[in-house]
This record gives structure tokens, sequence and C-alpha cells, in this order.
């Protein structure tokens, strides 16, 4: 089997984490709840794949050809940069080839890296759409998508992995290899829980003070949550190998593979014993977004870490979710059910620090195209961190700061950008919508005109309670 062939089966692999992303949500929802955000999802997916192969492919790989010169890239060699020439060709922001996979632009390399990516794309924009499921106008989730997969987790995918700035930091400021996100952890955790926590924010979903909430969220549908768990390793095969800018041959596969496994399955042992030991229940909701928080943090550093500290990393990463999660809820009073937020975004940023601290370096060598015969004095050395093994040099802080700049850059492109639209999108929420059929003021809460109109759900706030539940079929 070629190359490309495996790119595109397991791209179809890596179908499985979004998938599974969704399953593990609805399992800690109500029947009703659960059925409202199940028939969301497919239109939330078709706007952001629609939105991804309209603008979004060209502004994450538009400029790609400039670091990878094989025939399917030839045409995809545009990478917009702000800055003036004197600062050199490594400060790319967007690609501007590559619209619509045209023409030239739709060769099979192309396609597969279309193909590939989509599934990363996909995990990011499905964690603020399901932050605002709902609880807003039924319009809003999909300007959300239609946003996150065309631009926001593209551009930011652009500076990563598509031949941007973050990715030639070591060529340019001499940090490293220059910013590393092997699975994307931090594209996926960052830029959807920056996104998530923005409209949570903008949208004032917040719990009222002195609410009598249950201690512990309830789990309506714990077989979705068991079958999504295996699908998250089952996929991470996919997710991992299936980018045909990597070169398979020279990456460690049993450490990809172990890795992927190690992290999420250890990530869901240290809440399930936290809470036994605390409330004397198993409660596995928390030990899902545990595991889905740790399988985050070791993405970025999937071919880069040992198996021992893979482990290591889910234990501390899975442990110390619950412990976030009721800080975002109960300390911050942010009104975030399924607690993706919390998880999405201490996954993601731990795993890049993680990176900049353990990576071993005998795996990267020539990754961004820094040291391809040896590094730091040593033959071979890969991407490094703090504590590498004999017999490499520590790479610090150097490393460490890429991954900080990246960490950073992330955050706040995704918090301003979803900031924006969310309070634009609250201020409309404001005005009445949809027919009504009495005269009552337009303070009250909106009827849902019998149509065949989308349905329309008002915010749920401390000041304006949610409709009644036959408003939200």
């Amino acid at each position: 089997m070629d190359a490309l062939m495996w790119s595109y089966l397991a791209g179809g692999m890596a179908y499985l984490v979004p998938l599974a992303l969704v399953l593990v949500v609805l399992s800690g929802l109500d029947e009703e709840d659960a059925r409202a955000t199940a028939l969301l999802i497919p239109v939330v997916t078709g706007v952001v794949v629609l939105a991804y192969i309209a603008v979004g492919f060209a502004f994450e790989f538009g400029g790609v050809g400039l670091m990878d010169s094989r025939h399917g890239f030839s045409q995809l060699v545009w990478e917009w940069s702000p800055l003036p020439e004197q600062w050199g060709p490594y400060w790319g922001m967007a690609g501007f080839a590559g619209w619509l996979l045209w023409r030239g632009s739709g060769t099979p390399d192309a396609v597969a890296l279309f193909w590939g990516h989509l599934p990363w794309i996909l995990s990011a924009s499905f964690i603020p759409v399901l932050v605002l499921r709902r609880r807003v106008l039924s319009l809003y989730p999909l300007l959300v998508a239609a946003l996150m997969g065309g631009v926001v987790v593209p551009l930011a995918g652009n500076w990563a992995h598509g031949g941007g700035w973050l990715s030639r930091l070591g060529a340019t400021l001499g940090w490293g290899h220059g910013y590393v996100d092997f699975g994307g952890g931090g594209l996926v955790g960052i830029v959807g829980g920056a996104a998530g926590l923005s409209l949570l924010l903008a949208f004032q979903l917040r719990r009222p003070d002195g609410e009598d909430s249950p201690s512990l969220p309830e789990v309506h549908f714990p077989a979705l949550a068991l079958i999504g768990s295996f699908l998250f390793v089952v996929g991470t095969a996919g997710w991992a190998l299936n980018n045909p800018l990597y070169e398979l041959s020279q990456l460690p596969i049993h450490r990809i593979l172990a890795n992927g496994a190690i992290g999420w399955f250890a990530g869901m042992v240290v809440p399930a014993f936290y809470l036994w030991f605390v409330a004397d229940v198993y409660h596995p909701h928390f030990s899902f977004l545990g595991g889905w928080a740790s399988w985050l943090a070791v993405l970025p550093g999937l071919p880069f870490l040992p198996p021992w500290v893979v482990l290591a990393v889910g234990l501390v990463v899975g442990g110390t979710t619950p412990l976030l999660i009721y800080v975002v809820r109960e300390r911050l009073r942010l009104d975030d059910p399924a607690g993706l937020v919390g998880a999405s975004l201490w996954g993601g940023l731990g795993g890049l620090i993680i990176l900049g601290f353990l990576a071993d370096g005998r795996y990267g060598s020539g990754w961004h195209g820094i040291g391809s015969t040896s590094y730091l004095g040593v033959p071979h050395q890969g991407v490094s961190g703090l504590w590498v093994a004999e017999p490499f040099n520590a790479d610090w802080p150097g490393q460490m700061l890429a991954q900080l700049a990246g960490a950073s850059a992330y955050f706040v492109w995704a918090f301003f950008i979803l900031s924006v639209l969310g309070i634009v999108l609250a201020l409309l929420s404001k005005i009445p919508h949809g027919l009504r059929t009495d005269s009552s003021p337009s303070s009250a809460p909106v009827e849902q005109a019998d149509i065949g109109a989308a349905p329309v759900v008002e915010v749920e706030s401390a000041s304006h309670p949610p409709l009644d539940s036959h408003q939200d079929g």
C-alpha cells in the first residue's frame, strides 16, 4: 500500500474521534436534550465541511508547497505575511491558494491533506457548538460552526502545520525546532476551548449564585460514553498517522499507537478512584472528561515522549481534570454542563508544556527544517525538552518558548474572534424573533411559530429562565 492510499484510509479512521466526542457529551444529557443535540450535529458538520472546503483549506494549506516540494502541492505556494521582506520569509500568517480545491489545487496529495485534517477541524469546531446547544437561537451555532471551520481553526492550523510563523520559530528566533504540535492537541484543545469560553462569557451563560444543584452531573446514557471511549483509541491511529506531510518511515509508529492508548485510558483512572473516594460512587462522566483532557495532552508529543512519561502525564492531567471542572462550574460560575471547556483548555495547554519539558530527543531530527544532520552538537538529535535521554543535550528554554508562544497565540486568536461574534449574537438575541399571536411585550419569551420554522430558544441566565420543553423540538 502506498503512502497516499494509507493517508486516505487512516483519515477515515480519524473521523471516529469527533464522533466519539459527541457520544461522550450526549451521554450526559437527558433524553430530550440529547435528541435535539443529535439532530443539530449533522447540520453543523455540513456547515463546517462546506466552510473548510470553500475557504478554510486555502487559509490553512495555501502555502504548504513552499515547505513541501512534491508535485501535488505545486499550486499551493501562496503564503501571506503582514511583515516586510527584511524580516525574512518565515512569518507567514495565512495561505491564499486552494479555494474550493479548484483546478490544480485538487491533486491527490492536496485532497489527502484536506481529508486528513478535516477531523481536526470538526473536533475543534464541535466544542463551542456543544457549549451553545439548545441555549441560543438555533441559527447561532451554525454561524459559529461556519466561522470556526472556515477561518478560526484553519488560520491557527496554518501557523503550526501549514508552514506558518509558529512552526518557523526555530529558524527565525532560534527557539528549538519551532512550535511542535504533532497530533494537533493544542489546536483542538486551546482553540476549541478558548472559543467555548468566550461564548460562555459573551452569552452570560452562568450558574446563578446560590443555586442548589446536584454535586455531580447525571449520566443518562453511559453506553454512549463507553462506546465513545473505545472509538477514541481506535481513531487515534488514523488521527496521528493520516498526515501526508509526515514521513511515516521516519516516525516511531510503535510509540504513536501505544502513547495514544495509554494517554486515553490513564486519564480515566484517577478521576474514577477520586470520586469513589470522595463521593463513594463511580461517576463515568468525569472519567471520560479526564480521558479527553489526557488524550489532548499527549497528542502534541506522541512520537517524542516515551511511554512511561505518557502514563505519568495521563494520570496527572486526568486526575486534575475534575478539580478544574469544579473551579469552572462552582467558583467561576460558568454554566458548562458537559465540562468540555475546562477539560479541553487544560489538555491542550498541558500537552504543549509537557513537550517542552519532557521530549527526549530520540525522534524528530530535521523537524521543521532544524538540525537535519545534527542539533546542539549531537548527530540526529530530534525534538528535545529540558529532560532528555542520553546522549542528547537539553534544549532549554528554546523549545519551551516556542510551545508557550503557540499556546498564547492560539488562545488570544480564538478568544478574541469568538468574543466579537458572541457579543454581536448576544445583542441580537435581545431583539424579538419569530411570529407572535398575541400582543405580549417584547421582553416576554419568544414563541415558536407553527410554520415549520427552526426552534427558537432563549439564552439561559439568572434573569431569563429557560423556555418550556415543548419549544425545544
